[in-house]
């Protein structure tokens, strides 16, 4: 942008100087234009370029705080997962930046950044003491412990926000019970919240 707003007034004064001939002999309107007048676009110029050059800056840090990484993935109706296994999470409806791995249920985080991420359970009635646990590279970061009297039920969730540097794995465990998946009670999502 800077470039063209030179050329362009480069190309206004080597012809300033031919209409100021020209204007002399065949127009007095012309002839009025002044040093101060041509002076004045060229400062109209700079302010032009300096503000162009804010919003850039601008533009440029408002990429940072864009979530271009998103995802949603749940376990299949009829999965139900029995403890203690990962969970993976194959029914995939969101995953903007393929950070999601829907074969293994890892998150592989593709920047450094601050992410959050929530995860539920929903232990069968059957099951009366159920936990999942959220894991960072092999280290857990917070779980949901569900313990029931026999016949009841109850949905569980947890958010967590997290630091992560690039290459990082986020992942779910079931370390026991038995879960129900139908109607997308099994879930694990998470989105990028900035970028550091």
């Amino acid at each position: 942008m800077r470039k063209v707003l030179w050329i362009l007034l480069v190309f206004l004064l080597s012809y300033w100087t031919i209409f100021q001939n020209a204007a002399s002999v065949s127009s007095p309107e012309l002839s009025e234009i002044t040093f101060q007048d041509i002076k004045d676009a060229i400062d109209k110029t700079k302010e032009i370029d300096s503000k162009v050059s804010r919003l850039e800056e601008e533009v440029s840090t408002l990429r940072n705080y864009v979530p271009s990484v998103i995802f949603h993935a749940q376990v299949s109706e009829g999965g139900n997962p029995v403890g203690p296994t990962k969970l993976i999470y194959d029914r995939v409806d969101i995953n903007n930046g393929q950070a999601y791995d829907a074969s293994s249920g890892n998150f592989i985080a593709p920047m450094n950044g601050i992410f959050y991420f929530s995860y539920s359970l929903l232990g069968q009635k059957q099951s009366l003491d159920s936990m999942v646990q959220l894991m960072k590279n092999g280290v857990a970061q917070s779980y949901i412990h569900s313990i029931l009297q026999h016949g009841q039920a109850q949905t569980a969730s947890m958010s967590i926000i997290l630091p992560l540097v690039r290459g990082d794995i986020v992942w779910v465990e079931l370390l026991q019970g038995i879960t129900w998946s139908e109607m997308s009670s099994m879930y694990f999502q998470g989105f990028l919240l900035q970028r550091t």
